[in-house]
């Protein structure tokens, strides 16, 4: 199993825990469309990113 880095941010909020959650993949290394789309699906947040270069 791979295991990847991420960041959970609350958007739209000055509070912690309030706002939007959101997931940040900043180095989603040889992962295709699809395995980012089952990661994103997984994450079950409304807003996930992947940073590409």
């Amino acid at each position: 199993m791979r295991k990847y880095q991420f960041y959970q941010l609350d958007v739209f909020t000055r509070q912690a825990f309030c706002g939007n959650p959101l997931a940040v993949f900043p180095d989603p290394v040889n992962l295709s469309d699809e395995e980012m789309q089952t990661i994103a699906r997984e994450m079950n947040l409304s807003e996930t990113v992947f940073v590409l270069p």
